[in-house]
């Protein structure tokens, strides 16, 4: 079956995004251009920190990323497609930078095959959306949430693209979708990965919402309330975050409370709700930090907190970052935990929730971040808090929660 009709159709969405066009080769060129041995031995020293191996650089290796892909047979469809790019190839062959690739086999492009009519910025834009800058040992990717990619993700050329990393069963995933196959192999430049599925162009949020059966209830609601039209326009704001509830989230709040929101009469309501749980001009992941206006990247360290923006003005959503076997998650106004995070966007990211989010009252004191408590009491006051509110509340009582967050009537 001819791809792909996935792969093709994301492509063709972020065509319309002139920016995309202009950057990998020129990304490429750049970052080996920046780099610097400095740079190189931190990154090496905060990758083995804390290991008793001793560290051995990947000069030690005579191959560049591009001899060691040019030489592996089980790439060679991928190396195909990369020839085509001469200042991409440059790179790879350059020691002064390093690199990360995730190389689908043969056998990957053999179970999708690419259209035979998709444009050379296509190619381009597929070539760079799996590598990026960086040298990550399988172990290093263990350790991360996400890596940057040299596909230009804003109109203000200062962000990338990013790739989602997740430890599974039987090994490592990408964006929940490609898995490592084997060990990486070092290079004089960096890390060649192989991966047993073609990594798509990032969908649109409004995309993955519409083709991802378990938000199905989120989506109906942005939809009746019109909220849709902010989440789906991005011409209107540069990357954003989105924290969405799932259909079992919604169905914790009760069936009288579902009935009333999904009304006429609860529109409003269901609208502040919503808008509750979007943040545009800023994507925030479970690692790195996006800031509204290209104005840089904040990467996100364990027991780091910040506050995000949503729609509702003057209604933020404390953030905090906590570890978990070596790797950050997600909590949000110091009680609920993103289930699913870093799920990657075209246009910003998704992190699935199984609670509804809920501004806290005056007396839960959600103003600004705070440091959380991760006592094992207070964890369980919380789970038994969290599990049990739903079914507590009212539609009286949670009126009463979203006031607040109401427009003021013209």
């Amino acid at each position: 079956m001819a791809l792909t009709s996935k792969i093709r159709r994301t492509l063709i969405q972020a065509a319309t995004v002139a920016a995309v066009l202009l950057t990998v080769s020129t990304a490429v060129q750049l970052y080996v251009t920046k780099w610097r041995p400095a740079a190189d031995q931190w990154r090496l020293t905060q990758i083995f920190k804390g290991s008793n191996e001793p560290l051995h650089l990947p000069l030690t290796h005579s191959q560049t990323a591009w001899e060691v892909m040019k030489s592996d047979k089980n790439i060679s469809s991928f190396v195909r497609m990369i020839e085509d790019f001469p200042d991409i190839v440059l790179g790879l062959t350059s020691v002064a930078g390093k690199f990360t690739v995730l190389a689908p086999t043969n056998a990957a492009f053999e179970r999708e095959p690419l259209a035979h009519d998709t444009p050379d910025f296509g190619y381009m834009m597929l070539v760079g959306y799996h590598m990026g800058p960086g040298s990550f040992s399988d172990q290093a990717l263990l350790e991360t949430n996400t890596i940057s990619s040299f596909l230009n993700a804003d109109r203000f050329f200062k962000y990338k693209q990013r790739l989602s990393i997740q430890p599974c069963v039987d090994g490592i995933s990408v964006n929940f979708r490609a898995k490592l196959i084997g060990p990486g192999t070092i290079a004089a430049n960096g890390h060649v990965h192989h991966i047993d599925r073609i990594l798509p162009i990032p969908e649109a949020v409004a995309i993955t919402l519409r083709d991802t059966p378990e938000f199905n209830s989120f989506r109906t609601a942005l939809i009746q309330t019109n909220v849709a039209v902010v989440v789906n326009d991005t011409s209107t704001h540069d990357g954003q975050t989105v924290f969405v509830p799932t259909n079992a989230a919604f169905e914790k709040l009760g069936r009288k409370i579902n009935r009333f929101l999904f009304s006429p009469g609860g529109n409003t309501y269901l609208e502040a709700l919503l808008r509750y749980h979007i943040v545009t001009n800023r994507t925030f992941y479970s690692d790195v930090h996006y800031q509204s206006n290209g104005q840089g990247e904040i990467k996100m360290a364990t027991g780091s907190a910040t506050s995000l923006p949503t729609l509702v003005n003057g209604h933020d959503l404390q953030i905090s970052i906590h570890a978990d076997d070596s790797r950050n998650l997600i909590t949000i106004n110091n009680a609920v935990r993103a289930s699913t995070q870093d799920i990657v966007a075209m246009d910003g990211v998704i992190h699935v929730i199984d609670t509804v989010l809920l501004p806290p009252t005056a007396s839960e004191d959600g103003s600004k971040p705070q440091e959380e408590d991760t006592s094992w009491i207070t964890s369980l006051v919380q789970l038994f808090r969290w599990k049990t509110t739903p079914e507590e509340l009212t539609v009286e009582s949670l009126m009463e929660i979203l006031n607040p967050l109401l427009e003021p009537s013209s």
